[in-house]
């Protein structure tokens, strides 16, 4: 049986490759094509990384996901998605843990912002 792979964008291969040897060499009308071609895939990412929103459903955003949970035997339940509440409790440990480009973030005591979170205390 074959592996699934979510198909992101509806190039050919030999298109794609053109395009990115296009947007490599400077060409901004190639750049932001390229752009809208990924569009879906750099937004699951986005939505993960800075919002700390994420499909756990998405074989994708697991695997990324697996990349900072520490132990073994939840990281090979992650990726095989046979997650029981233990399993995820220590998972959305893992998610709360990093937010905005990985870094941990805590709210300042004392002052008040317009945004749920203070992101100017990124530490």
């Amino acid at each position: 049986m074959a592996a699934y792979k979510e198909q992101y964008y509806s190039l050919e291969e030999s298109q794609m490759q053109d395009l990115i040897v296009k947007a490599k060499s400077g060409s901004s009308k190639h750049q932001e094509e390229l752009l809208e071609v990924f569009n879906n895939f750099l937004t699951k990412y986005v939505s993960l990384l800075y919002y700390g929103r994420y499909n756990i459903a998405d074989y994708d955003v697991r695997r990324f996901i697996s990349l900072f949970v520490k132990d073994p035997y939840v990281r090979f339940v992650l990726i095989k998605n046979k997650i029981n509440k233990k399993n995820f409790q220590q998972i959305s440990e893992v998610m709360r843990r990093y937010s905005v480009h990985g870094k941990k973030v805590r709210k300042r005591r004392g002052y008040k912002t317009n945004s749920k979170h203070d992101f100017l205390s990124v530490h």
